[in-house]
């Protein structure tokens, strides 16, 4: 049983990776370099596919508002994840410490605040125990117009 679950969050992911497009249905997300192209992809690209309002003639309209590929059901919500690190000395030296600044040990976990100025204690910028990092859900159910408000939150709270 354990293969089939990891076989479909293998399919899903896959999924995700080549059929979000964005740019005019010119790129997916391997092609995401930047954070621009990241915040591009999830509002142009995820929204547009996992908020989709869409439906066939003749159903009601909110039978595929939850669908990914049509016939995957997505139960719940979306979550968006970040985990940080804390910032240490690199331990360069003097002649590297310009390039390198500090570093962030993935086995530091950091619960300090971050983003822009007051944005502390907002969806996404509130440190989760359970899950040991930042999130942000986001209802499937939702109006797209909702989820864009909630992305909008994060990219300008610098998220990223």
């Amino acid at each position: 049983q354990v293969s089939a679950v990891h076989q479909f969050d293998a399919a899903v992911s896959k999924a995700l990776q080549a059929n979000t497009v964005w740019a005019n249905g010119t790129r997916t997300f391997d092609d995401v370099f930047t954070h621009l192209d990241f915040w591009t992809w999830v509002e142009d690209g995820l929204v547009d596919s996992m908020w989709s309002r869409d439906s066939q003639p003749g159903e009601e309209e909110w039978r595929n508002w939850d669908r990914l590929l049509q016939y995957n059901k997505i139960i719940g919500a979306i979550r968006f994840e970040q985990t940080r690190s804390n910032s240490q000395d690199c331990g360069a030296g003097t002649g590297l410490s310009t390039y390198y600044g500090t570093c962030h040990p993935l086995e530091t976990d950091s619960q300090d605040t971050f983003g822009r100025d007051g944005w502390a204690g907002t969806p996404g910028f509130v440190y989760s125990e359970e899950s040991s990092s930042f999130s942000l859900w986001c209802d499937v159910m939702a109006e797209p117009s909702y989820i864009r408000e909630k992305i909008q939150h994060i990219r300008q709270g610098q998220w990223l």
